[in-house]
């Protein structure tokens, strides 16, 4: 991504809102409605759970935060962090 504004443009069905949800999902965790909606047992197995990482970049250094919904008792999911 470049420094400032940046825009994603694409026809239906290109993923933008896929990857608008995982970049909130990773910075705030996930809500009741949006975890039934987005976060579905995993091939339809339960026990397997969703999340990723994202990686931010900046002038600094980076960091690597890890979000995954594991833990029953965390509502928005485990967050874990590590500077690269």
């Amino acid at each position: 991504l470049a420094p400032g504004l940046n825009v994603f443009y694409g026809p239906n069905e290109a993923g933008k809102t896929t990857l608008l949800e995982f970049v909130r999902g990773m910075l705030y965790g996930y809500t009741a409605q949006r975890r039934a909606r987005y976060l579905p047992p995993v091939n339809g197995v339960l026990g397997q759970y969703a999340g990723g990482s994202l990686t931010l970049e900046t002038a600094r250094g980076g960091l690597r935060l890890l979000r995954h919904d594991a833990d029953p008792s965390e509502p928005r999911g485990t967050l874990t962090w590590e500077l690269l």
